[in-house]
């Protein structure tokens, strides 16, 4: 089914784009080709690779307000208003699932890498993230990891 295939891209999404971003940090030439080809294919929108990567993501979460909408549209009569509201309730529930599922795949792979960024290169496990003796410090590597890691233009992270 469509949900099927929502559920296994999903899942395997943030996997994809930290694949991407490694093979654009390894690969100057798809790094090239691929910038080229954000800025001049009129049908990209100047949207890079990442941003696509996402929109399926986006677009399934958004599906459960969007049948609520439709829900709350149907007169009370109409023979498809609880379709909408089953629909609505089995979307959650696959959200829900795929939500569970992502996080069993992927243990926050981002975290890791940023906690082992902060501080000694160990993870962090009950320490705090900033202490005061080296708060700059770590400010500074944070938002060098949030720039690099999340796409965050300079003037956007404070």
């Amino acid at each position: 089914t469509m949900m099927d295939a929502f559920q296994f891209y999903c899942v395997r999404q943030g996997e994809s784009s930290l694949l991407l971003q490694t093979l654009e940090k390894e690969k100057e030439l798809m790094r090239i080709f691929l910038r080229v080809s954000q800025m001049e294919n009129t049908l990209l929108r100047r949207m890079n690779l990442h941003s696509f990567l996402m929109v399926p993501v986006q677009r399934v979460t958004k599906y459960p307000l969007l049948l609520s909408r439709l829900y709350k549209a149907t007169p009370p009569g109409h023979p498809s208003r609880g379709d909408c509201r089953a629909a609505k309730e089995e979307l959650e529930r696959r959200l829900h699932h795929m939500n569970n599922e992502t996080k069993e795949a992927s243990p926050s792979k981002l975290w890791r890498r940023i906690s082992m960024s902060v501080g000694s290169g160990t993870p962090l496990r009950g320490q705090r993230l900033v202490s005061p003796s080296t708060h700059s410090e770590d400010t500074a590597k944070l938002h060098k990891l949030v720039v690099e890691n999340l796409e965050w233009s300079e003037g956007s992270v404070v």
